[in-house]
């Protein structure tokens, strides 16, 4: 990857000083998913309660750092169908993950070697809690991580070993990527389209949230449907739609944040030609190319399966039910959140002025 990548800290900041004082167009996303189920769960103000108790026992930056991200409505809006315990669980995963990378981001920004001891121990402590292995003691006694002994309890009651080792596997290199992501936006390097592509369906933290889909919908697939080429097109499209997605909703707070690794901003370096809409319209053909490879998926799945194993077809079709709801709930929570202070127009449409930093200091 890195043969691919300009990493002058001024390439950065050109790119970002390219983007300021420009709008950013983009069309009603929704129609892109077509007849994709979406929802928010009945039972929201359940997690409301529980999300309000776990708070509590932070002082208020840290707990102004997690409400910002509203993981109660990511949740709610994720797995509107999910059973009472599984949301529950479902939502302490949501909570784990986002405080993870908070604690990853915090720590590497001043002690990177001690961040990736800390990405060892993590791993091991997954490994440990899901059965793989003795559980070691994190030092950082911090009740949002050691509540993934929890989740891990409730998922080994319900997913076959092959899920939880999936699920681990996920997790891994979700935590790994997390320390080359870092490593780019502190040299300020500025990818490649297609290498930040690559990089961003790890970084986003979907994959984990595809196998727990399996859990969501009480519907654990055998590695032989898992492992397949269908189910792997269809993972990865997951992937890609929820990670350009948040690119295109969130690039104001990532500006703020002084960073490139942004598809509009990769794209925009790599063709400095094309205009800002000319930018849109690609990442939004690629999401609908995304949403075509799921249903072909699905499509060539069910055709394998409908006649031969019945039942398999019904899990199948569970858990895209699910994986669907998970793309048009991530939509609906970036579109509606406070932490991207968006505004959408009677037609759908979003118009986000890139404004200097200054001007955006109040999504902080």
């Amino acid at each position: 990857m890195a043969d691919n990548c300009l990493t002058a800290t001024t390439v950065s900041e050109q790119m970002l000083n390219r983007l300021r004082g420009k709008t950013l167009r983009i069309p009603d996303l929704w129609p892109l998913f077509k007849d994709w189920p979406r929802g928010r769960h009945q039972d929201y103000s359940s997690l409301r309660e529980i999300f309000d108790d776990a708070l509590k026992i932070y002082e208020k930056p840290k707990r102004d750092i997690i409400a910002s991200a509203e993981p109660d409505v990511l949740a709610a809006e994720f797995w509107p169908e999910a059973k009472g315990k599984e949301l529950s669980f479902l939502f302490c995963y949501v909570m784990w993950q986002g405080y993870l990378d908070e604690v990853l981001e915090n720590l590497q920004n001043y002690d990177q070697a001690a961040a990736d001891t800390f990405r060892q121990e993590v791993c091991k402590y997954v490994d440990g809690a899901l059965g793989f292995g003795p559980v070691p003691y994190i030092k950082r006694g911090d009740p949002i991580l050691s509540a993934f002994t929890e989740i891990a309890n409730a998922l080994k009651k319900h997913c076959p070993e092959d899920t939880l080792h999936r699920l681990s596997n996920a997790i891994h290199a979700y935590v790994h990527s997390t320390a080359e992501e870092y490593r780019c936006s502190r040299s300020g390097t500025v990818l490649t389209y297609q290498d930040y592509f690559e990089l961003r369906k790890k970084t986003g933290g979907t994959a984990p949230l595809v196998v727990l889909a399996e859990y969501a919908s009480r519907a654990p697939l055998p590695d032989s449907v898992a492992t397949s080429p269908a189910w792997l097109s269809i993972s990865d499209a997951v992937c890609v739609i929820v990670g350009l997605t948040n690119d295109l909703l969130s690039i104001k707070r990532e500006m703020y944040d002084g960073s490139t690794l942004n598809a509009i901003a990769t794209i925009f370096h790599d063709d400095p030609a094309l205009s800002l809409d000319n930018v849109v319209a690609r990442i939004v053909g690629d999401i609908e190319s995304a949403v075509e490879r799921v249903e072909e998926g699905e499509a060539e799945l069910l055709r394998s399966t409908c006649t031969e194993d019945p039942k398999r077809a019904e899990d199948i079709r569970k858990v895209l039910r699910t994986l669907k709801q998970n793309c048009t709930g991530n939509l609906s929570w970036s579109l509606g959140t406070t932490r991207y202070g968006l505004e959408i127009a009677t037609d759908g449409s979003v118009a986000i002025e890139l404004g200097t930093k200054e001007q955006v200091v109040c999504l902080r």
